[in-house]
């Protein structure tokens, strides 16, 4: 009798847990999962625990004007995520620890997005939110991150060494530290807070998509691979800030890169031994340029000295007064430094 009621009990608790109902206070995101046979495996009108649980497909939600995806963390054996164009405020997957391939919660209003450890999941569309801060080092497999236009401060990918495409355009954080990530192939960082940028320790590098960033007063492509880039793959216009531009090969990225930035950027393979203030690189200008005939130095500081370059770096003109001629000079890229009471300035005339 005894081992009769025990077996009762554990009858009667093993089918109230698998009775028990999914709590979804989403209409649109609870009339999605009921229509799916592969998850309403019972066609009834609720999402039981146990249907949650063993589901292993992927979840395809897209621009169903879900505001709340609550009842996601009993899918714990979900495999793929697709939740973009809804309009989401925050996303807690921590539960989902199956989740693998790509995850796409992109063109949400998240601010918080918290991921899965020690998941599977190689690429991840986050952009277009509010989001603030993420933790992106428990997903070190991912090798794609996409998240343009979020609200980054930082963005830490000290643990994501696998990434070969990495996109934080439109963020307003200022540093970033590429440190270790030697698959890096492609970023793009447009409009960006950053002022700095350094890829010198990237060497799979072979584009970058960079323009419109107004504070970016250092940037050093020095990878060792400049050659490998494909045409079109450089883009830094609107960089207003930038004066110079470290680089492998000065005659290259003169012969090649050159449109990819504003007129007056220069390169070199050491931007700092050239003295170029850059707190003051307003205080000069030259016109007009491009030029074939006489140009114009002016300054709010005293001119002292002229210095003109060709591009493989010999000094071919020295004066101190204002104007000068290039009709007897070559078409091409020249490098011109010049020297006031206040400080050097480096400018490029084509």
């Amino acid at each position: 009798m005894k081992k009769t009621v025990l077996s009762f009990i554990a009858f009667a608790a093993i089918s109230f847990v698998n009775a028990q109902v999914v709590s979804i206070p989403d209409a649109n995101f609870k009339t999605y999962l009921l229509g799916e046979s592969s998850i309403n495996t019972n066609a009834d009108a609720e999402i039981q625990v146990s249907e949650a649980n063993s589901f292993v497909g992927m979840i395809s939600c897209e621009s169903l004007g879900i505001l709340d995806l609550t009842g996601i963390e009993a899918f714990t054996s979900l495999s793929i995520l697709r939740c973009g164009g809804n309009g989401l405020t925050s996303l807690d997957l921590s539960a989902n620890t199956n989740l693998s391939g790509t995850l796409r919660c992109d063109n949400n209003s998240l601010t918080s997005l918290v991921l899965p450890s020690n998941s599977t999941i190689t690429e991840i569309y986050c952009g277009n939110n509010n989001i603030v801060t993420i933790d992106i080092s428990v997903v070190p497999n991912i090798t794609l991150f996409h998240a343009v236009g979020n609200d980054f401060s930082s963005l830490n990918v000290s643990s994501n060494t696998a990434l070969v495409t990495l996109n934080f355009g439109n963020a307003p954080l200022t540093s970033i530290d590429l440190t270790g990530l030697n698959n890096l192939d492609y970023i793009a960082c447009q409009g960006s807070g950053l002022t700095s940028l350094d890829i010198s320790m990237c060497p799979m590098v072979t584009g970058i998509y960079g323009p419109n960033m107004v504070d970016l007063t250092e940037l050093n492509l020095a990878n060792g691979n400049n050659m490998s880039f494909p045409p079109g793959n450089l883009s830094m216009s609107g960089c207003t800030s930038l004066n110079c531009v470290t680089v492998d090969n000065v005659a290259f990225s003169n012969s090649v890169w050159a449109p990819a930035f504003d007129p007056g950027t220069t390169f070199s393979t050491d931007c700092s031994s050239l003295g170029v203030n850059e707190n003051g690189i307003s205080a000069v200008s030259v016109y007009p340029n491009p030029t074939n005939d006489i140009v114009t130095v002016q300054s709010e500081n005293k001119l002292l000295k002229i210095e003109l370059y060709d591009i493989q770096g010999a000094l071919i003109l020295t004066q101190s007064e204002s104007e000068f001629s290039m009709q007897n000079f070559n078409s091409g890229i020249y490098i011109m430094n010049v020297t006031t009471d206040a400080g050097t300035y480096q400018k490029r005339i084509i």
